[in-house]
């Protein structure tokens, strides 16, 4: 006997729970942006449990570590452009010397980062998310060295440095 009725979410495939649960995220809605409530919907034991069983399918990647990283929220906060903006705060104090040991140091990194899986345009993306990074928290943080990894796995995973 073949039910037509709506499947139930335990029913579906785990890529198509991730689809689903994807569906629900404000991010998709140009109109609203409810960033708490999308954080608790990636933090529900269901998706718990769904991480354990099918890892996140390759599209979905970038929308749910947005929402989940709270980049989102930031890029909302500060507009479209705020990365563009810290590139270029970078560019203009490239050669300021708070900043030069900094960046001599993401230069000398990138090239041991992930050389085989990045590529040369896979390194460019980070050295201007380093860059990047490094103008948003300047006095935090800035720059150390293991970020290069960290960045680097997110962009081979997510494909856009933004």
């Amino acid at each position: 006997k073949n039910d037509s009725g709506p499947k139930k979410k335990e029913d579906l495939s785990p890529k198509s729970q991730w689809w689903e649960i994807t569906s629900r995220l404000s991010f998709k809605k140009k109109s609203t942006n409810n960033f708490t409530r999308d954080k608790e919907i990636l933090r529900t034991w269901q998706v718990t449990k769904l991480i354990k069983r099918e890892p996140i399918p390759m599209p979905l990647r970038a929308k749910i570590w947005s929402v989940s990283s709270g980049a989102s929220e930031i890029r909302k906060n500060h507009g479209e452009d705020y990365y563009q903006e810290l590139l270029a705060q970078a560019r203009e104090k490239k050669d300021h010397p708070e900043y030069l040991e900094m960046f001599r140091e993401i230069r000398q990194d990138i090239r041991r980062s992930l050389p085989s899986v990045l590529g040369s345009t896979g390194r460019r993306k980070l050295s201007n998310v380093l860059k990047a990074y490094c103008m948003r928290n300047p006095n935090a943080i800035g720059y150390c060295q293991g970020m290069n990894v960290i960045a680097g796995g997110l962009i081979t995973a997510c494909g856009d440095e933004e």
